[in-house]
């Protein structure tokens, strides 16, 4: 399993691409290490005695990792052997009896005790300490072990991983450039036109980016369609209007008596 493992993660490092000028992260080295995937495998296996399921685990770590952050914590020659010393070591705290201390793998992975906890802790915020893996995920990735070339590991390739954080970042963006419509409290995309002639909605909706809000549209309206508003308001809606109206009070109340 080590060898197929080792292939597998040999094979993602040959073809992806080294981001670390535009995207670097902690898990990158400066210089290249000159000891390959498949012998770095077999000397942390050869001094901690670990199961091989405890690979396993690292690897799936991995491939969760590139699904969440992207193509920047992607295997690459630079970054590989500090991922997965960090991947083994977390597996091993989190699903066997018996692990080692930290300082103890730091010189089964070549770097400093302090290096590994910084990266320990990097490792479970990024992945946001979810650290179980389901059996069916284990059995699923060791049966893919035999081709690297399979789809279940191009997910961990930077151009997919860039591709699928595109079209995130796409359906973000569509997301953010609706505008609320007052009259019907729905969510109607603007014409380019009109937004391109509100530049204030504009600054209002970068705004609203920073505070994770929606903008509200600067629509003009009548009593008439004030009244029609009021009536047919969600209670959540009209929540909020009390709170912020609340929050004005406080905040003039707390200037008038700053300045008496």
């Amino acid at each position: 399993m080590l060898q197929q493992i080792s292939k597998v993660l040999q094979h993602l490092c040959n073809h992806n691409a080294d981001l670390r000028t535009n995207n670097p992260t902690i898990f990158d080295s400066v210089a290249r290490p000159t000891m390959s995937v498949h012998c770095y495998l077999v000397r942390i296996r050869r001094y901690t005695k670990f199961d091989s399921a405890c690979f396993l685990v690292a690897l799936a770590y991995l491939g969760r990792l590139c699904n969440q952050h992207g193509p920047s914590f992607c295997p690459t020659h630079h970054n590989i052997h500090r991922l997965f010393i960090t991947s083994v070591l977390v597996a091993s705290k989190a699903n066997d009896d018996i692990f080692h201390a930290n300082i103890f793998m730091a010189q089964c992975g070549g770097i400093t005790n302090t290096e590994l906890n910084k990266l320990e802790v990097e490792l479970c915020d990024r992945l946001r300490w979810g650290l179980f893996v389901e059996p069916e995920e284990l059995f699923a990735l060791s049966r893919e072990l035999a081709d690297p070339s399979r789809a279940i590991w191009t997910h961990m390739s930077t151009v997919s991983c860039e591709q699928r954080w595109h079209g995130l970042r796409y359906a973000a963006d569509e997301l953010a450039a609706q505008h609320c419509d007052l009259a019907t409290g729905r969510l109607t995309p603007p014409s380019s036109n009109a937004w391109s002639s509100r530049p204030g909605l504009q600054r209002s909706l970068s705004l609203g980016r920073v505070l994770g809000r929606m903008p509200v549209a600067d629509c003009s309206h009548d009593a008439s369609k004030d009244r029609s508003l009021d009536q047919t308001a969600s209670p959540r809606s009209v929540l909020s209007r009390t709170l912020s109206f609340g929050g004005f009070l406080g905040s003039f109340s707390a200037l008038v008596s700053l300045g008496s």
